[in-house]
């Protein structure tokens, strides 16, 4: 008698693990689909800046699932709490999964302190294209847009996010850059970073003060560890901001 291997029983569909399932879908299936998505929302606007908000909006609902998506799945239910990990969380992780690949670049605006960008050379909604002359500047990285608002603002950080058609030297098409610029009444992000390590300082100390025994020492301006149990210097010697980094 051949033996049969117990099929485990989930009573609850909510229950079963959230498998990875297929990571591609057809490239053709997409583009229909979106542009279908794009005539229908051309059909109820006047303008193209309503038509670039109404994709923005579609987008911002994917986001919102998307960021729950993967912080259940990959994460253990934890979220990015400091803005340089949020960035690169989106940067690379959430693109990765929407589009197969890294995002080209995340870089810091010169200009303003809150700005960010995040460019790619050739975005996939933008790839097929072709826009009317007398739709001007209209962007489709609008709804790619939507899509990185609606997980900054699940993620704890809002932000003002828009698309935007940069010209390449050499280069026939522009490449797309999505603009983030952190809402003003999210306080001051410095600040907040500072108050996020102050935090995650005063933590670390007590548990080596709990499990080591050792002293914190401040000596212009720099922290130095001493631990009983290493005879001697058990890290070394780093500025304070460092220590906030490695927190």
């Amino acid at each position: 008698m051949i033996g049969v291997g117990k099929v485990k029983q989930y009573t609850n569909v909510l229950d079963k693990p959230l498998s990875k399932g297929k990571q591609e879908v057809s490239l053709s299936a997409f583009a229909f689909l979106f542009s279908e998505l794009v005539q229908y929302n051309q059909t109820q606007v006047d303008n193209i800046a309503e038509l670039e908000r109404r994709l923005e909006d579609a987008g911002y609902g994917v986001g919102v699932r998307v960021l729950e998506l993967l912080c259940h799945r990959d994460k253990g239910n934890r979220r990015e709490t400091r803005l340089l990990g949020i960035l690169s969380f989106v940067h690379s992780t959430v693109w990765k999964v929407l589009f197969g690949k890294v995002a080209d670049s995340l870089e810091k605006g010169t200009e303003h302190e809150d700005e960010y960008m995040i460019s790619e050379k050739e975005l996939l909604v933008n790839r097929f294209i072709s826009i009317p002359k007398d739709m001007g500047t209209f962007n489709c990285g609008a709804f790619v847009a939507g899509i990185v608002r609606g997980v900054l603002d699940s993620a704890g950080f809002p932000a003002t996010v828009s698309a935007h058609f940069v010209p390449m030297e050499g280069q026939q098409r522009p490449r797309t850059t999505i603009l983030i610029k952190f809402a003003e009444e999210d306080g001051n992000l410095a600040q907040r970073e500072r108050e996020i390590c102050a935090k995650n300082a005063a933590f670390m100390w007590i548990y080596f003060r709990r499990k080591c025994g050792p002293a914190l020492l401040s000596f212009q301006g720099r922290v130095v560890l001493f631990s009983a149990r290493t005879n001697g210097l058990s890290a070394a010697r780093m500025r304070e901001r460092d220590l906030h980094i490695m927190c």
